[in-house]
Formats: C-alpha cells, structure tokens, sequence
C-alpha cells in the first residue's frame, strides 16, 4: 500500500470508523429530550398520552436515517480519495466533494420522511378526503427558493458549456435538478400519507406537526445541495475565463458557509401547525 493511501487511512479512516461505533450507540438511545421540546415549540403541538408514541416514533426514525446518510455520503468520499491517492500518489478534495457530502445528508433526510410516510406506524390509520396542500405545513420558501436555484444553475451551466464549447459540469448541474425533483416527490409523498385513524384533535395535531417537520427537514438539505452546486458552477464559470482561482477561493468557500447557514435556517424555521394550543413537553421520563 502506497504511504499516502495508509496517511488517509489514518487521518481518515480510523476517526471515521471510532465516529460510526459512537453514532451506533448513540441512535440506540431514546429520543432526547430536547428534540421533543424542539417539535414543540416548532409545531405548537400539545403532547399527550394519545400522541406521545406517534411524535416519538416519527422523530427516531428521521434522525436516524439523516446521520446515516452522512456517514455514507463520508465514507465514500473517503474511499474515493483513498482511490485517487493510490492511482495519482495526490488526493485533493474538490466541489464535487462538499455536494456528495450534502446529497448524503439530503438522501438520509429523504429515506426516513418518506419511511415515516409509506410506514403505518402506532395505530390504524385511514385515508381522508380534506385536500392538503404545501402550504398548510412550510413556508413558501420551500417551493420558491429550491426552484429558483435550479434554474439559476441551469444559466450557470448553459453559459460554462458556452465559455468552454463543451458539456462541462453536468454532475454539478444534477446536484441542483435531481435534489429539486426529489424533493417535489418526497412532498407529495408526504402530503397524501393517510391520517391516524382517530378523531382525537390531540392525535391528528401531532399527524401535522411530523409532516411539517418532515417538509423543513427535506426543503432545508434541498437548498444545502442546490446552492453548494450552484456556487460550485459560478466558480468553475469565473475561474474558467483566467487565473483567479487563488483570489476566488475565500469567496468561493464563504458561498458555501453562506449556503449551508441559509439552509440551517430554513430547516429549523418554526411553522405552528397548532397555533391556537400551548406547548408543554412532558416530563423527560415519560418520553424515555
């Protein structure tokens, strides 16, 4: 083995499997706390002994999938980098990187909002005739910006391809299309999920409050990925026309701390799907 492969398997590898052991462990545990005081003061959602084990169940799956998805999304950096080394005896992280990582992420948040959707979870549950739209449950930022992006990395795109008078960047294209479409799917997969099947008001408020959560929880990684694929073209697009790679690069790396805040943002933003009932978390114990 070449000794710059056995240095990344070293600085990487190893952390990365210590990381994986620990993660296991720790998504093993019951949900915490805080993030059950999260879904509640985010929803306005009032927890009770009928909807407890609905909140409870929804919100371990999710967290579980999302960390996972990074945890691949790393490793197979990892490998590929390990790989470059060993063929090239040189491994730089470039902008495809920093979107796998993102796509991890947004694929883990994915996979368990729709397992939440598809699964039956505590309780019958019956389909229902009341239309339900985006809107009752996100922002409209969540059809809005992601749109926009896609369509401003389309023009990024057409115009690279014309600088260069070649098809170039398609992988980053798809990181800001193929998430968009996703997401579209993964919404409407969300919003047409059958409800509880119960009258209790308290049981179809928490139904709510996971789909909204659900939607924040994929619009935010949405926007992660299509705006780290859109900064990543623009600076293909700039440095293409000379040498200011160099001078770029702190811009270029301040666009993506910049994406990756805005999308925090969004994911976290409070939508009160209850706004008229008072949010009391229930003691520790009784969530455990």
């Amino acid at each position: 083995m070449a000794p710059v492969t056995i240095l990344f398997v070293l600085l990487f590898g190893l952390p990365l499997a210590l990381i994986s052991v620990l993660l296991v462990g720790y998504l093993r545990e019951p949900v915490r706390h805080k993030r059950v005081v999260q879904f509640v003061e985010r929803t306005g959602v009032h927890l009770t002994g009928s909807n407890v084990s609905l909140v409870l169940d929804g919100l371990a799956r999710t967290v579980r999938w999302r960390v996972a998805g990074v945890v691949v999304a790393t490793s197979f950096c990892l490998a590929g980098l390990m790989y470059s080394a060993e063929l090239t005896r040189t491994a730089s992280v470039g902008s495809g990187t920093v979107v796998v990582l993102a796509c991890g992420f947004l694929a883990g948040a994915v996979i368990g909002e729709v397992g939440n959707a598809v699964r039956r979870g505590p309780g019958p549950r019956t389909a229902s005739l009341d239309v339900r739209h985006e809107a009752d449950y996100v922002g409209s930022w969540a059809q809005r910006v992601p749109l926009a992006i896609a369509v401003a990395s389309v023009a990024a795109a057409a115009a690279l391809w014309g600088l260069l008078g070649a098809p170039s960047g398609l992988d980053l294209l798809s990181g800001a299309i193929v998430p968009w479409l996703v997401a579209r799917w993964a919404t409407r997969t969300i919003l047409e999920r059958p409800r509880p099947q119960s009258d209790e008001a308290d049981v179809l408020a928490a139904d709510d409050g996971l789909r909204s959560r659900g939607l924040h929880a994929i619009g935010g990684p949405v926007v992660l990925v299509g705006s780290w694929s859109l900064a990543s073209l623009l600076f293909a697009l700039i440095t293409a026309t000379g040498d200011a790679k160099g001078s770029l690069l702190l811009v270029y790396v301040a666009a993506l701390l910049a994406g990756a805040r805005i999308a925090w943002l969004l994911a976290v933003r409070p939508f009160r799907v209850v706004p008229d009932q008072a949010a009391h978390p229930a003691p520790v114990r009784e969530l455990s």
